[in-house]
């Protein structure tokens, strides 16, 4: 038998613990939200991934299996359905996440509960004329994005006054985390493309070659080994030239918040393709270079008016980029934090809104529960 609380939120996104550190630094700043704004409420989330790792780095949040059962239950006892940050509205690798937003909007359609989505991004163009996209976003009471792109979008298929603009939640997280000092000659590559196209080898080699004398990592977000992601690319280059790489990954089973943050360290100059790969340099204090591989980046590139480059495909493009890139102001990165306690503060208005009632929950049997 769970406690008795006030307010009880279902975090209805799903890949938490699924090996992607950028969801982590997420959900961390979202429970910082939750604590200072809402009331610190009782917080659920079912997913089908390493939920050990997450009890281990998050226990604020009871973590429940991926069964039907489980949704079920952690819906129909919630006061709200909450999509706790990434990009929900994405078509770029597959319809899986709108598959599992559509369940769950059937499911708080059945229990009559409330759905928001909070700090989150539209990932890619083609994702917005999906009749799924639209049913999603129609059927929230509520939407806070993580930048004016993403707002925008949304607002061409969603009545205006419920799509708000914010930021994205790591920002909080990196705030409250004490800027290390930087490596100078240090130069991060964090990459990943599921194009494959929009990446060359051949240009990451010719561009070691170019920076023979600087230290280089290969830093790791995703700790599984899809198509196209850190550990795939790695593998492409030419054994001479993988030498040349110290390979930072997380022990993502067993590592906590603060060695997530420590992992990669603070390298003078971050090449990244990861959105939170871009936050975490530009909060470092590094000079960031984004390969705009998808719409969410430019959105950031945007934002946060970071150099850029469009693919990964030619070295000279590369290093012109690498030349003219400066770390971002630090109080332009204070008003995006800024930004989503101010997104956080109009949540906890919008859910003392739906009200709620107390409860004392009985969880479907089974040792997974807490």
């Amino acid at each position: 038998m769970l406690p008795t609380f006030r307010t009880r939120l279902h975090i209805g996104h799903h890949f938490f613990g699924s090996g992607n550190i950028g969801d982590d630094f997420m959900l961390a700043g979202f429970l910082e939200i939750a604590r200072d704004l809402l009331g610190n409420p009782h917080l659920t989330c079912c997913t089908p991934f390493d939920r050990d790792a997450q009890r281990l780095r998050l226990p604020d949040v009871t973590w429940l299996p991926y069964d039907a059962a489980s949704r079920d239950e952690a819906v129909a006892s919630s006061d709200a359905w909450i999509g706790v940050g990434d990009s929900p509205f994405q078509s770029e690798v597959g319809s899986w996440f709108l598959d599992h937003l559509a369940e769950e909007g059937a499911r708080c359609d059945r229990f009559r509960k409330p759905m928001f989505y909070f700090c989150v991004g539209v990932n890619d163009y083609a994702a917005m004329n999906y009749p799924a996209t639209r049913a999603i976003a129609a059927a929230a009471e509520g939407i806070w994005t993580r930048d004016r792109q993403s707002t925008a979008m949304l607002r061409q298929i969603v009545t205006h006054e419920r799509v708000a603009p914010a930021a994205d939640l790591a920002h909080v997280f990196f705030l409250s985390r004490r800027r290390p000092a930087v490596e100078p000659e240090v130069t991060g590559w964090l990459l990943n493309f599921e194009d494959r196209s929009a990446f060359s080898a051949g240009a990451l080699c010719a561009a070691l070659d170019a920076l023979a004398t600087n230290r280089h990592r290969w830093l790791v977000q995703e700790v599984r080994r899809l198509t196209g992601s850190e550990w795939e690319l790695l593998a492409s280059l030419p054994s001479d030239h993988r030498e040349r790489l110290e390979v930072r990954a997380p022990d993502y089973a067993a590592a906590s918040m603060a060695d997530l943050t420590a992992c990669w360290g603070a390298p003078e100059t971050i090449v990244t393709s990861r959105y939170h790969g871009a936050l975490f340099g530009a909060w470092a204090g590094a000079k960031v270079i984004v390969v705009e591989r998808n719409a969410k980046l430019t959105g950031l590139v945007e934002q946060l008016e970071l150099t850029s480059i469009k693919d990964f495909t030619s070295e000279d493009s590369l290093l012109a980029a690498m030349a003219r890139a400066q770390p971002v102001d630090a109080g332009r990165l204070a008003g995006l934090a800024a930004a989503v306690t101010r997104a956080g503060q109009q949540l906890a208005g919008a859910l003392a809104a739906v009200g709620s009632t107390e409860r004392t929950v009985r969880w479907p049997a089974g040792d997974d529960h807490d």
